[in-house]
């Protein structure tokens, strides 16, 4: 029986190594949020990708790509980040750290992320914007502002057939009021919004018109862009063998979340491993505390009762100096989803990862980057729960190493032209450049 877990969606990982500065149940701030006008406050969530920590996952990711590059962009930031005392070895209940005089991060427990704490930390004083990375951020973010300053909501990922998808799992409807009315309340009070696709920002304006967005005074207004995630350069210098090993190593890296297809994923690889004596299967992540705790029991299920399981190796979340070894291990990697709206409307941000790695991939086409990906021939594809195309898909790759390494290097090549932070976060830039209200929202109380 599925065990259904607690509605809050907000269960991330953070390793603090900076100092506790709580008293009394207060935050105490070492330096205020806001230093100038010039300031702009970005809410999002940790760990950030260059901290150690028992696991990173796409929101950070996300959130990191807006904040280094505002800060790139000549801006004063201050990120305050939302982190979960389950992801670290230690974690006190507030930490700071400045990057440079004019990059400051304020890590605050969720247990301890209150928003009238932060608003009064931020006083009185009015930052050029406030950004909200994500949708729990961005609605922090619209109350922070409380009508007062300009707000850009990112919505990183479609929130409700994210809810869909999780009712799925669990065989209950429970989720769906309760990510809506977060949503709704984001939908009703930001003055922009991004999106990680084109398809998701058509999704997220239908929305906009169920609340009235779509008004006489927002016509010809853009209330939506599209903000791919970025390409993590940092990832790039490390080599993978490209099949040139004892043995051939397949790879799931990330968490098994509601849209991964644990059974198509197994089966497909216990079919190569018929014919590929040396093939071995490495799956580094897990389940996804407090959203989906079911996927990765149902992997270990399956590897358990397979009859190739001393091929299977699960190792759960590794740290990042582990997992980048793996990586220089890793002959090809291998992404299993079912077809879903929530895969339609989003981006598989682990892909992008592989990518720059230069790991070849095999992945279903649901996602707006899986489409442009296969178009490009930088990825294989394979038909959604079709545990012998995949099957196929690593035959042809184990046959084809040299094709397999020109798969690597365009989707590398993709990855670094067409989706560099610089290039994604432009549009964010240049609202900045003016950050207003949205002409509906003008002189419009929170």
């Amino acid at each position: 029986m599925k065990t259904l877990p607690d509605a809050s969606y907000l269960y991330m990982k953070l390793k603090d190594f900076m100092r506790n500065s709580v008293r009394t149940g207060t935050l105490r701030w070492d330096k205020p949020p806001v230093s100038s006008q010039d300031t702009v406050v970005i809410i999002g969530m940790a760990p950030l990708p260059f901290e150690e920590a028992r696991m990173h996952n796409a929101l950070g990711r996300r959130t990191w790509q807006f904040a280094k590059a505002v800060s790139d962009g000549g801006y004063d930031v201050s990120l305050i980040c939302s982190r979960s005392a389950a992801s670290y070895d230690d974690c006190p209940s507030t930490g700071y750290i400045e990057l440079n005089p004019r990059f400051r991060v304020y890590f605050v427990r969720e247990d301890r992320f209150s928003l009238k704490d932060i608003a009064s930390a931020l006083g009185k004083a009015a930052p050029r914007a406030v950004v909200g990375v994500n949708v729990y951020s961005a609605l922090a973010a619209c109350r922070i502002a409380a009508g007062r300053i300009p707000v850009w909501a990112d919505l990183n990922g479609h929130f409700m057939t994210e809810a869909q998808a999780k009712c799925a799992n669990y065989s209950s409807d429970r989720y769906i009021r309760h990510f809506w009315r977060y949503e709704r309340e984001v939908l009703r009070k930001a003055d922009v919004f991004s999106v990680v696709s084109d398809a998701q920002r058509h999704a997220t304006l239908g929305e906009l018109g169920t609340q009235g967005r779509l008004n006489s005074r927002t016509f010809g207004y853009d209330l939506v862009r599209t903000i791919r995630n970025a390409a993590e350069l940092g990832a790039e210098g490390i080599k993978t063998r490209g099949g040139s090993g004892d043995e051939f190593v397949v790879l799931w890296s990330g968490s098994y979340n509601n849209w991964a297809d644990p059974d198509t994923l197994v089966k497909g690889v216990e079919i190569a491993m018929e014919k590929i004596p040396r093939l071995k299967f490495v799956s580094t992540g897990g389940s996804v505390k407090g959203h989906d705790e079911n996927t990765y029991w149902r992997v270990m299920g399956l590897v358990n009762n397979s009859r190739f399981k001393e091929r299977f190796d699960l190792r759960g979340w590794v740290d990042r100096k582990e997992l980048e070894k793996i990586y220089e291990e890793t002959d090809i990697a291998v992404l299993s989803e079912y077809d879903t709206y929530e895969g339609l409307l989003g981006c598989r941000n682990r892909v992008l990862e592989w990518v720059t790695a230069g790991i070849p991939v095999i992945m279903n086409r649901v996602s707006e980057l899986s489409a442009l990906l296969d178009e490009r021939e930088a990825v294989l594809t394979y038909r959604c729960s079709d545990p012998r195309d995949l099957a196929e898909k690593i035959f042809y790759f184990y046959g084809n190493r040299e094709e397999m390494g020109r798969y690597a290097e365009r989707a590398a090549e993709y990855a670094k032209k067409e989706l560099s932070p610089g290039l994604t976060m432009q549009p964010v830039l240049e609202w900045l450049d003016e950050p207003r209200r949205a002409p509906d929202l003008v002189g419009k109380k929170a």
